[in-house]
């Protein structure tokens, strides 16, 4: 017997500007989703505005490109003061 496949991915953890309302954060949201899956990326965890999420791949394993992609598109967003992704590890494991 074979051990199953690792999932790489990692853990991204979003803190938004106390000024952000409901409905900018859902907006965020979308648009965390659409930067996911523009990279074939899937997450778990919140399933609406708000962190932390353990993103994947959908086909594949999350590599470090995805990471570094993940923390521009947080750049890019004056609505998040803060964000922290972590190291790529595997998901599937149970070693916590």
């Amino acid at each position: 017997m074979t051990a199953p496949c690792p999932t790489y991915g990692f853990v991204v953890d979003v803190q938004l500007a106390p000024h952000v309302n409901s409905v900018a954060q859902v907006a965020l949201w979308n648009s965390f989703c659409h930067a996911l899956d523009a990279r074939g990326l899937v997450c778990s965890g919140a399933k609406r505005a708000g962190w932390p999420s353990a993103v994947r791949s959908e086909a594949s394993q999350a590599t470090e490109e995805d990471r570094e992609a993940i923390q521009r598109w947080a750049a890019a967003h004056p609505q998040i003061v803060g964000i922290e992704v972590g190291q790529l590890v595997d998901l599937s494991s149970s070693g916590d």
